[in-house]
């Protein structure tokens, strides 16, 4: 099947939720079983939720808990934290605009 050519898994779970959007899982059915099956056992293996991107994070929450299985929500409070080098520059954006504020009025 297609899910086994695909190397980036991503890649797997957003073609997961495309046949799922488009009614045509249910013909992947045991293919989609397998991988997320392979997934989840793999959580606990290797930590790897905290770099992913949120989409991918998001994606794979919500496809897991969507076939039943238990995964707990702190995974994706993870994601959303901001990244470090993210946090000064929204820091010195904020307080140029403060800043420009009152330089205007």
């Amino acid at each position: 099947m297609m899910l086994d050519k695909m190397v980036d898994p991503v890649n797997k779970l957003e073609l997961i939720d495309l046949l799922q959007k488009l009614g045509l899982s249910n013909h992947y059915k045991d293919d989609i079983k397998k991988l997320l099956k392979s997934i989840y056992d793999n959580i606990s293996n290797n930590d790897k939720w905290d770099k992913e991107a949120l989409f991918a994070v998001a994606l794979k929450f919500r496809l897991l808990r969507q076939h039943g299985y238990n995964v707990s929500q702190v995974i994706v409070s993870h994601a959303l934290e901001l990244p470090l080098d993210w946090r000064m520059p929204r820091l010195e954006a904020r307080w140029f605009i403060l800043y420009m504020k009152e330089v205007m009025i």
